[in-house]
Parts: structure tokens; sequence; C-alpha cells
């Protein structure tokens, strides 16, 4: 069983919940997961926050609790811990003007997908009628670009050390 808190009451939920004063924390560039267990018992403690890693260490040991790094994880928290696929589209959406449609997925999808889930969505919308997906296209002159986990914690990590300095 996974308890997810807010950060803010993540040492308050610990002490409530488990025995351990243990906490571990990882970074991922994008955030800082906090997790907190113990070995035969079904229950974690799970938080997530934007803050650096030192800094939840920090917080951590001002709560009086003991900090690793590292992550207890049970199978349903894959999706909680990994950051999404995003695909985004460019596209003229008039003579004069320039639209962008953006769509997050669990798994990595090709640009032909995002393009026909962009598609559906407006034909489901309203904005497109009785236009096929290639003259679609046409008219529109989208440009994909699908982004993965990796460079997004890579661009979220750029811009947590940008905002230090």
């Amino acid at each position: 069983m996974t308890l997810r808190v807010p950060f803010d009451g993540f040492a308050t939920a610990v002490r409530e919940q488990l025995k351990t004063k243990s906490v571990y924390v990882w970074a991922d560039g994008a955030r800082t997961i906090l997790t907190a267990g113990e070995s035969g018992s079904t229950t974690i403690v799970l938080s997530r926050t934007p803050l650096s890693l030192d800094e939840v260490k920090a917080k951590m040991a001002a709560e009086n609790l003991d900090v690793r790094e590292g992550v207890w994880s049970v199978d349903d928290d894959f999706e909680f811990l990994g950051l999404p696929w995003v695909a985004a589209v460019a596209y003229r959406a008039s003579k004069d003007s320039v639209g962008v449609w953006l769509e997050v997925y669990p798994s990595e999808p090709t640009e032909s997908s995002a393009m026909e889930s962009m598609y559906d969505e407006f034909c489901e919308s309203g904005e497109v009628s009785g236009i096929p997906l290639a003259k679609f296209i046409e008219m529109t002159t989208p440009q994909v670009q699908v982004i993965g986990p990796v460079e997004m914690a890579e661009y979220l990590q750029n811009r947590r050390d940008t905002e230090v300095k």
C-alpha cells in the first residue's frame, strides 16, 4: 500500500504510519522523490517536490529523520516516479497564425501517432470536419517534436541550475 502525500506532510505521515526514522530521497533532475518504508511491511509513504536534493535532505534532517539516497518502490509507483513523454505539434492554424498542440504519454509516441491524436482531438471538438488526415497535414504543415523523460529531466535541471546562479 502506498500513501502519497504532499511534501509538507511527508515527515508527519512517516511518523504516523511507520516506526522508522529513515527516509530515502532520489533526484531525477526534475524533482526529488521521497519514500519511507520498512522491510516486512507493505506500507510506503511517498512524496515529491521540485526542491533540490540538498534542500530536501536539510528539511528532513530538521524533522529528525535520517536521510539516505534511494527509493522504495512497488509496482504501482512506476507511473508516479517516471516522467512522461511529451509530443508538441506546431501547426499553421490559419493564414496569419500558428498554433501549438501538446499531449503527454506514458510511453514513447511516434510522430505519426501524435499527429493522429491531434487530428482525432480536433475532429472530436469540431475544429476539423470532413477533412481527411492527409489533407489536414498538408493544410497545417505541422512540425512534431517528441520530448522524452531524460530530455525533460535535463531541461528541468538546466533551468534549476540557471535559477541558482
